[in-house]
């Protein structure tokens, strides 16, 4: 039997094949704007990670596309995540799948209540606010998931999909907001780091900027 050595760093910029993934990213959106029935609640991505990232992990490991740390897979069980620039990213393995189921009833009890919302008059409930509140919940969404950096990569891409998702079940398509590319950074990473530290709104005005193409 051939032993597998795991890698424990997967930079799939590097892969031979990487310049399929803007691509894969546009028809990824383009499919989620043009069919209503793809705007279900974004709870699980590990279809369209796989989608992304297939043909695109090291060798001997297909199945880093489309797994989360720590299944039960043999170099995915013990991946462990760790970012210099703020030790508070990345679940350790036992909890990931946890952590994102945990994610996803927050998700799906919060866009609840924004469908809800969504119905509400706009002399009662101003359009500008519902757009603020749904920026705001897609932030928190969107920070937490990459607190826990289920993927061995790719969360980042992941993240901003949710993003995407989220507002179009609304019918709001954000006009600079990539998936493929990270967005303007600076400021972008140091805002989600402030988040984390309890400062929102910064970030929030941030995507609201991108949603709007003030950006």
């Amino acid at each position: 039997m051939r032993v597998i050595n795991c890698p424990n760093n997967w930079e799939y910029t590097q892969h031979a094949n990487y310049n399929v993934l803007p691509t894969r990213c546009k028809s990824a959106l383009v499919n989620l704007r043009s069919n209503p029935l793809n705007r279900r609640i974004p709870s699980d991505t590990r279809d369209i990670h796989l989608f992304l990232f297939t043909q695109l992990t090291p060798p001997d490991v297909p199945y880093f596309a489309g797994n989360y740390r720590g299944s039960n897979h043999t170099c995915l069980k013990f991946y462990e995540v760790t970012i210099p620039s703020d030790i508070r990213v990345g679940s350790k393995c036992p909890h990931v799948n946890l952590d994102i189921q945990n994610l996803a009833q927050v998700l799906e009890e919060g866009l609840r209540a924004l469908d809800i919302a969504d119905n509400v008059p706009a002399e009662t409930l101003s359009e500008e606010d519902k757009v603020y509140f749904l920026v705001s919940f897609a932030c928190r969404i969107f920070v937490e998931f990459l607190r826990v950096h289920p993927y061995a990569n790719g969360n980042g891409h992941i993240a901003r999909y949710i993003i995407w998702a989220i507002l179009g079940r609304y019918g709001i398509w954000p006009k600079k907001w990539p998936m493929n590319d990270r967005p303007p950074d600076p400021p972008y990473s140091d805002l989600i780091s402030k988040y984390r530290d309890g400062d929102k709104d910064p970030f929030e005005e941030f995507v609201l900027k991108c949603v709007t193409g003030q950006i």
